[in-house]
């Protein structure tokens, strides 16, 4: 059984989030008028990144703050948050 796929570039991801710019702001609206539990997309658009990388987020970060329903993912819009803050304090 094979591994994963590792996210490689990941300080390229965070730095291109622009941490404190997501958290307030988005192009598709407020951090707030987002729903708790988020579907990939929702993510995508907060974090501001695609689809893809969303899932492999999911996928291959065990601290990543994702449950899985089936086939589809749900993340907490507020452990997401924090995970993103403590994201930016490893590359500070």
């Amino acid at each position: 059984m094979s591994e994963p796929a590792k996210i490689l570039n990941w300080n390229d991801v965070l730095d291109f989030l622009k941490l404190h710019e997501t958290i307030k702001i988005t192009k598709n609206g407020k951090w707030e008028e987002y729903p708790e539990s988020l579907k990939v997309k929702q993510a995508a658009q907060l974090l501001q990144i695609g689809k893809n990388q969303v899932y492999e987020l999911c996928k291959c970060r065990e601290d990543f703050p994702v449950v899985k329903f089936g086939r589809q993912y749900r993340i907490s819009k507020t452990l997401l948050k924090d995970w993103l803050e403590q994201q930016a304090k490893g590359i500070v």
